[in-house]
Parts: C-alpha cells; structure tokens; sequence
C-alpha cells in the first residue's frame, strides 16, 4: 500500500587490523594452553589408571582379610578403570588453526583476511568447543581419582581387617 523510501544500508565496519593481530595472538595462547591442558589430563587419566591397578595388583598378594572389603576395592577400580578411559578415549580437539581446513576454505584470501577467520573460528567454534571436552575430561579425571581413593580406603579397611 504505501511504499517506504529504500534506506541506505550502513557499511557494516571492518575490523581494525591491529585489533584482530591483538585477538589473533590471545586466541593462539587460549588455543595452545587448551591444548597443554588436553594433554595433562590425559596423562592424569592414564596415571590413575595405572595406580589403581598396581594398587589392587600388589593388595591382591596379601593377606586374606574380609573379602567383601576386597570385592569392594575391585569394583571401585572397575569405576576406575571406566572413568580414566572415558577421559582419555580420542576426541577431536578443535583447532582453528588447522592446515588442511586452511587449505580448503581460505587459500585465496588476502592475509588480513585469513587472520580475520582463524580469529573468528577460534573465538565462536574452536574454544567453546574444547571448554566444553575439557570440562568434560576434567570431571571424568576427578571421578578416575575418587574411584582410586575408594579403592585404596576399601583395600586399607581390608588389611585391617585380617589383623
């Protein structure tokens, strides 16, 4: 019925380029430190693992105590067992920094431009993403860990009980 006058969109404004330089580096350190971070808590996961093997293992040679204390420790280090593989199973970690991604998507944009994207990426897909693995990771560790205490509370209450 009535037509408005077309309004002039705004340019939408460009990103300075020291701006991004500056977010660029900061999410490279992010990126880096959730990688450290990644790495650790799959050596953590490993870790209790293996304690908690050798643990029940080495308890396993000793004295008969009241078994049910034994049986108990056995099935805290299946939960142990369970939560430190579950931790430690391959997951992809996002990386905006990716090669072959690189490659595919952004081999023909001006540099300002690739940096511009890997900033973007890193900011809306690649971090949040390995947040939310790590805190995964993180509290699966923490559960490996309280099992490998369990474990080592049934297997003491065990020994003393065969005094």
């Amino acid at each position: 019925m009535f037509d408005l006058p077309e309004q002039a969109a705004a340019p939408a404004p460009s990103p300075h380029p020291e701006t991004v330089a500056l977010m660029y580096e900061a999410l490279m350190r992010r990126i880096s430190d959730q990688s450290a971070d990644w790495n650790q808590l799959d050596a953590k996961a490993y870790q209790a693992l293996a304690a908690g093997g050798v643990t029940l293992g080495v308890a396993s040679l000793g004295v008969a105590g009241w078994a049910p204390w034994l049986v108990l420790a056995a099935f805290a280090f299946i939960c142990t067992a369970a939560a430190s593989i579950a931790a430690a199973w391959p997951q992809t970690f996002t990386s905006p920094f990716d090669a072959r991604r690189l490659f595919d998507e952004h081999w023909t944009e001006a540099p300002a431009d690739l940096r511009y994207a890997m900033v973007y990426t890193a900011s809306r897909e690649a971090a949040p993403a390995n947040s939310l693995r790590l805190r995964r990771k993180s509290l699966l560790v923490t559960a490996a860990f309280a099992g490998f205490s369990a474990e080592a509370l049934f297997i003491a209450l065990w020994a003393v009980s065969a005094l």
